[in-house]
Protein backbone atom coordinates (compact mmCIF):
# COMPACT_ATOMS: atom_id res chain seq x y z
CA UNK A 1 0.00 0.00 0.00
CA UNK A 2 1.57 3.27 -0.84
CA UNK A 3 0.45 6.42 1.32
CA UNK A 4 0.62 9.76 -0.34
CA UNK A 5 3.39 11.71 0.98
CA UNK A 6 1.43 15.06 0.95
CA UNK A 7 -0.83 13.15 3.53
CA UNK A 8 2.32 11.52 5.72
CA UNK A 9 3.61 15.23 5.94
CA UNK A 10 0.72 17.00 6.62
CA UNK A 11 -0.23 14.07 9.67
CA UNK A 12 2.63 15.23 10.84
CA UNK A 13 2.70 18.63 10.85
CA UNK A 14 -0.84 19.10 12.04
CA UNK A 15 0.37 16.47 14.89
CA UNK A 16 -2.87 14.28 14.15
CA UNK A 17 -3.31 10.56 13.94
CA UNK A 18 -3.22 8.95 10.33
CA UNK A 19 -7.24 8.51 10.90
CA UNK A 20 -7.89 12.01 11.65
CA UNK A 21 -5.62 13.20 9.07
CA UNK A 22 -7.14 11.25 6.62
CA UNK A 23 -10.55 12.53 7.70
CA UNK A 24 -9.44 16.40 8.11
CA UNK A 25 -7.68 15.96 4.30
CA UNK A 26 -10.89 14.15 2.92
CA UNK A 27 -13.36 17.04 4.68
CA UNK A 28 -11.40 20.08 3.42
CA UNK A 29 -10.19 18.84 -0.37
CA UNK A 30 -14.19 18.51 -0.90
CA UNK A 31 -14.38 21.64 -0.14
CA UNK A 32 -17.99 22.09 0.87
CA UNK A 33 -17.63 20.86 4.40
CA UNK A 34 -17.66 23.81 7.18
CA UNK A 35 -17.95 21.13 10.24
CA UNK A 36 -16.23 18.29 11.89
CA UNK A 37 -18.31 16.51 14.59
CA UNK A 38 -15.65 14.58 16.32
CA UNK A 39 -15.37 13.57 20.24
CA UNK A 40 -11.73 13.78 19.59
CA UNK A 41 -10.90 17.47 19.10
CA UNK A 42 -7.81 17.54 20.34
CA UNK A 43 -6.63 15.69 17.20
CA UNK A 44 -8.00 18.88 14.87
CA UNK A 45 -6.48 22.22 16.49
CA UNK A 46 -4.86 23.18 13.50
CA UNK A 47 -7.74 22.37 11.22
CA UNK A 48 -8.80 24.79 8.77
CA UNK A 49 -12.47 23.72 9.33
CA UNK A 50 -14.28 24.41 12.57
CA UNK A 51 -14.92 21.10 15.23
CA UNK A 52 -16.69 20.57 18.21
CA UNK A 53 -17.65 18.04 19.82
CA UNK A 54 -21.47 17.00 19.52
CA UNK A 55 -22.33 17.57 22.54
CA UNK A 56 -20.87 21.25 21.69
CA UNK A 57 -22.93 21.59 18.82
CA UNK A 58 -26.48 19.87 20.15
CA UNK A 59 -25.94 22.91 22.58
CA UNK A 60 -25.37 25.26 20.24
CA UNK A 61 -28.08 24.04 18.17
CA UNK A 62 -30.44 24.50 21.25
CA UNK A 63 -29.15 27.39 21.96
CA UNK A 64 -27.99 26.97 25.38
Amino acid sequence: MTINKNLQKRCQKKNQDFEDALQNYACESYGNIDLILTRNTKDYKKSEISVMTPEQNYRMKIGS
